[in-house]
């Protein structure tokens, strides 16, 4: 995916594929230094834990980590490859949700929640698995449409759960002037 495109189909379509795998992706980078400094400097964040694999270690881990709010920075596969065309305006991260043959032009999150797991440590590559959950039609203000709802394991490369992420979505068509 370059763009998030949507997959069209019924909602008797999005409903077959609850419970399946709709993507499987890999993150572009290796959880890293550099990156995790980049994030700890924005933040202001000042933890050695992310530092210092000593202050780790007394802290109960067996080296430095990453902060766990990086699981997406790692876990998600680049926007953008050299030989790919350039991205159009607006274009969103390669989420999976479009993946799910449904009606609607339109898609909104509406709810998403984090579990932590495994910390993630520099060198740990990771990936994840994007399963439906739910489909739920629902008429709104905004048009008619439906909830689909996703939950995505990220996973380092020993297969270690590294967060779990439940997240849903309104796709619909817009109403008129809405």
């Amino acid at each position: 995916m370059t763009a998030f495109a949507m997959a069209h189909g019924t909602w008797e379509d999005a409903e077959r594929l609850v419970g399946t795998v709709i993507a499987e992706l890999s993150g572009a980078d290796a959880v890293n230094d550099a990156m995790v400094r980049h994030q700890l400097e924005a933040l202001e964040w000042d933890s050695p834990v992310f530092t210092d694999d000593d202050a780790a270690r007394a802290a109960g881990y067996d080296g430095r980590i990453a902060p766990f709010s990086m699981y997406l920075t790692f876990g998600m596969p680049a926007y953008w490859k050299p030989g790919m065309p350039s991205l159009p305006p607006n274009s969103l991260a390669p989420f999976a949700f479009g993946a799910v043959p449904a009606p609607g032009s339109a898609m909104l999150a509406t709810q998403t929640s984090v579990e932590f797991h495994d910390p993630m440590r520099p060198g740990d590559r990771l990936s994840a698995t994007w399963r439906l959950t739910g489909v739920t039609r629902k008429r709104l203000s905004l048009g008619d449409g439906g909830f689909l709802d996703f939950e995505v394991a990220y996973r380092n490369q020993d297969g270690a759960l590294v967060a779990l992420e439940r997240t849903s979505v309104f796709r619909y068509d817009p109403e008129p002037g809405a």
